[in-house]
């Protein structure tokens, strides 16, 4: 994803954000991944989302997002998205 140039990472984090609460919760995640043809339990999201965040508050904030959609391994890259 993030090597595509059109790529924006804070749209992307909006666009599963739909009720604008500045953070995601795992059914944000399942809804998305529903709309997109994918089907998996508000559990499953919830593992994902209990993986990538950082301060254990059970909620996916902006940083966190960052972290799960950006390679860790090539630094130039996360710089240019």
């Amino acid at each position: 994803m993030s090597e595509n140039k059109k790529f924006a990472p804070y749209s992307a984090f909006c666009r599963l954000d739909r009720d604008a609460r500045e953070c995601l919760v795992a059914r944000d995640l399942m809804f998305f991944l529903d709309s997109n043809g994918v089907k998996a339990q508000v559990g499953d999201c919830a593992k994902v989302l209990r993986f990538f965040d950082s301060d254990e508050d059970g909620i996916l904030s902006y940083a966190d997002f960052i972290q799960m959609v950006l390679p860790c391994d090539n630094n130039e890259l996360r710089a240019e998205c």
